[in-house]
């Protein structure tokens, strides 16, 4: 395993074999804005022409007649943007309409796509924005800095909110390329000059982090060697720690003495930089550490544009003979490469459990064995839960310990909502598609950021296949509501929380799980039974004989009175619910803790108090309550009919 690569290298396309000319093949007639689209210019008898090439059918071209001095193709969509002089135009090219013109007073000396629908355009003087949304003109945001007087302008970089933006040049000085950079915040409207050759933005999670933070990384050429700097700009999230830069010295190849960096790009999905240089070597470097991860020579001619390529995470090249290639991580082989060939198994660890990749199996088993004999034990629950392979704990041999089968905090059962109130229904969801698991949460990666991994853990541990004919997506979405990551990490207290309160746009990221969810429950069959809630304290005061309530969230209950109490514990003052359902499903075959013999009621269910609370000695109060649908017999189960989404 140790011999094997790394990174993976594939060629995409030849684009001589397309009819390219290799003259028209450089930086300032060839255009690649993303790993959509190639754009090229080309004269033939007098005739200018531009030539877009759609990497989902490279072999069929799109040759327009077009005088233009520059074209660049939209990021995603087959929009073109086009200068003649001062002039700047947008058009449509399936709709064969133009969408905007407008006349700069002063030469757009660079532009670049920043988003779908915005285009950075620099001139020798400023920065301008403009957005093909209404009629709006280029607005300007910032000066240009005097230490880019003089500079060739090769790119122009902004983070993902556009808060952050970047200006590149480069120049020769003493026989060598200088790289100049601005550096703008639209916040603090200050621009700091940089010397460096390329840049990036990225958003990363670093460790320990709750959420991701603007990840500023920039290289640069020195007299003797290279250096690449790792930086976060802007202001931490609130609960984030700050991120220390780094400053990582790296070499270039001895037969390679005068290379510098041409380009840079990011790959957020695992966490590493791609620094391409003029001689075509690509280093990648691993963003939270700065470790160098691999280096090599990719392309024996100049790569003169890159973009990301979305497939693999990587990153899509094009050099002077006309070669459209790609490198990325190699998923099966990174975890290994970095343990076995670099020896840094602390690396090997984390990117393992950060990108869910395979090759830190005994990794994860000594970590795991580490955590548990200290006594951590949420901490060991999450390297359990997080192992891109077989479990840990199945690994390990530990005296007089078993996992259990409850889960730690009983949470589940005990999270009551006791505010009575009408909420307004969360419009949309009847007609939303049915979709697999893993694009069910898409919409929660940006609060649940571990969302992929325990997708995975619970696909790999659920009920399939099973008695009630549920599908591998729907058993799994059952075990992920379940799941006991850690104190801060419980996707059913998001869940819930998220159905109980009145701003219903809160609810709208979790409707296709809940579509799924819904999908499982109404293959089981109905539990017409007593089953239990609790809370450890005493809340009788709220409920009152014939009082009907609504509980807006999923209300886990248990079939077994014992379940709730071994949860409430002992505490002075505990209120019981015995709740007789008639919509309840139980979930215990397809949960994380089966002995806890859960059924579910789903949003929206409505009870009645059927008596006054009974009072105990020993500070035990029993509330006894009644499923009703909007007719007392009304037994619908259906989310979808419960009133609170439609």
């Amino acid at each position: 395993m140790a011999g094997q690569l790394p990174i993976k290298f594939q060629e995409h396309l030849q684009l001589q074999n397309v009819g390219i000319n290799v003259t028209n093949i450089g930086f300032s007639s060839l255009t690649m804005e993303s790993d959509k689209f190639i754009c090229v210019r080309e004269k033939v008898n007098n005739t200018a022409f531009v030539i877009i090439i759609d990497m989902a059918d490279p072999n069929n071209p799109i040759k327009r007649p077009i005088t233009a001095d520059s074209a660049i193709m939209n990021l995603t969509t087959k929009v073109i943007a086009l200068k003649a002089g001062k002039t700047l135009q947008i058009f449509n090219i399936e709709l064969r309409r133009r969408m905007k013109q407008y006349d700069m007073t002063e030469d757009c000396i660079f532009w670049k796509w920043v988003s779908v629908n915005t285009i950075g355009i620099v001139t020798e003087t400023s920065v301008y924005h403009w957005t093909t949304e209404g009629d709006s003109q280029p607005v300007k945001i910032f000066d240009r800095h005097q230490s880019l007087q003089g500079c060739q302008i090769i790119n122009y970089r902004t983070d993902e909110s556009l808060q952050w933006l970047l200006v590149n040049g480069i120049q020769a000085q003493e026989g060598r390329v200088v790289g100049r950079m601005q550096l703008y915040s639209i916040e603090r409207k200050v621009s700091q000059p940089i010397e460096g050759h390329a840049a990036a933005f990225t958003q990363f999670k670093f460790e320990g982090n709750k959420k991701p933070s603007t990840v500023f990384s920039f290289a640069v050429r020195g007299p003797q060697s290279g250096k690449l700097h790792i930086l976060e700009v802007g202001t931490p999230a609130p609960d984030n720690q700050a991120f220390q830069k780094k400053a990582i010295n790296f070499q270039f190849p001895a037969e390679a003495p005068h290379d510098f960096p041409v380009a840079m790009q990011t790959s957020a999905k695992h966490g590493v930089i791609y620094l391409v240089t003029k001689y075509g070597y690509v280093h990648v470097f691993d963003i939270e550490s700065g470790t160098l991860l691999y280096m090599n020579r990719i392309s024996a001619d100049t790569i003169f544009v890159t973009a990301p390529y979305e497939p693999t995470s990587g990153i899509i090249a094009v050099n002077r003979k006309g070669q459209v290639l790609s490198v990325s991580l190699d998923e099966e082989n990174i975890v290994s490469y970095i343990k076995n060939t670099l020896g840094n198994a602390e690396l090997a660890y984390k990117m393992s459990a950060r990108c869910n990749l395979p090759g830190a199996d005994q990794l994860f088993v000594a970590r795991f064995a580490q955590l548990f004999q200290s006594e951590n034990y949420g901490d060991a629950a999450k390297v359990a839960a997080t192992t891109p392979t077989q479990p840990v704990h199945s690994k390990i041999q530990l005296p007089n310990y078993q996992f259990s089968t409850m889960g730690d905090s009983g949470e589940r059962f005990t999270d009551v909502d006791l505010v009575n109130k009408r909420l307004p229904a969360c419009y949309g969801y009847i007609t939303w598609k049915l979709l697999p698991l893993d694009q069910a949460v898409a919409d929660l990666r940006g609060f649940l950021p571990e969302i992929n991994q325990f997708v995975k853990y619970a696909k790999k541990h659920c009920t399939f296949p099973n008695e009630h004919k549920l599908d591998k997506d729907e058993a799994a979405a059952i075990y992920l509501y379940t799941m006991e990551m850690s104190e801060d990490v419980c996707m059913y207290r998001i869940l819930n929380q998220a159905l109980r309160v009145e701003d219903r746009s809160k609810v709208r990221p979790w409707f296709a799980y809940l579509k799924l969810l819904n999908s499982a429950t109404s293959k089981l069959p109905k539990v017409k039974d007593i089953v239990w809630r609790g809370v450890n304290k005493d809340v009788t005061h709220s409920f009152r004989k014939g009082q009907k309530i609504t509980w807006w969230s999923i209300s886990s209950c248990s079939a077994s009175v014992d379940v709730i109490s071994s949860f409430l514990g002992k505490v002075p003052q505990s209120t019981l619910f015995s709740i007789q359902c008639s919509t309840g499903k139980s979930i215990s075959a397809y949960t994380c803790y089966p002995s806890e013999n859960e059924v579910i009621l789903m949003p929206g269910t409505t009870f009645e108090v059927v008596s006054d609370p009974l009072h105990h000695h020993g500070g035990l109060h029993i509330i006894h309550l009644k499923e009703i649908g909007e007719d007392d017999d009304d037994d619908d189960d259906d989310v979808e009919k419960k009133g609170s989404i439609k």
